[in-house]
């Protein structure tokens, strides 16, 4: 596969812009939203509010079905926990200080191994729509960006 543009993260996870999160390489095709970041999210107090039922079932969630649930309903951002779990919300509940590093929203998506969809207490929070493809989603995530 032909990577264009790469991120280095914290803890030498790789990524490619935007979505598609693993250790490794990923699909260019994946690469559609703006990552907002990995937040602290639990049955007290969840970055995003509103969950969604998947349609088919928690064996298959994937960034592009909960992006699509969350879009489709007109919310502005959607999240994934606990690797089958999707939120949406208008509005990010959470503080930008409880914005954690990355590696703590490791859990494989169960419909796409190929992404991460957030951890047991942590929510991987993206913007719905389309963004470009070309520079860093948000600096405080990466220690560089640049060319594969």
């Amino acid at each position: 596969m032909n990577c264009v543009y790469r991120c280095i993260l914290l803890f030498s996870l790789s990524c490619q812009l935007h979505t598609a999160w693993s250790i490794g390489y990923l699909e260019t095709e994946n690469l559609k939203w703006q990552l907002i970041g990995c937040f602290k999210s639990d049955a007290s107090k969840l970055a995003l509010q509103n969950k969604m039922t998947d349609p088919v079932g928690k064996k298959f969630m994937s960034h592009s079905i909960c992006q699509a649930a969350c879009k489709g309903a007109g919310y502005t951002y959607f999240g994934l926990m606990k690797g089958s779990e999707c939120y949406c919300d208008s509005t990010i509940q959470i503080k930008d200080s409880l914005l954690y590093e990355i590696s703590s929203c490791r859990h494989l998506c169960s419909g796409n191994e190929q992404q991460l969809c957030g951890g047991l207490k942590t929510m991987l929070v993206f913007d719905t729509f389309l963004k470009s493809r070309f520079g860093c989603p948000d600096t405080r995530l990466f220690n560089s960006c640049g060319k594969v």
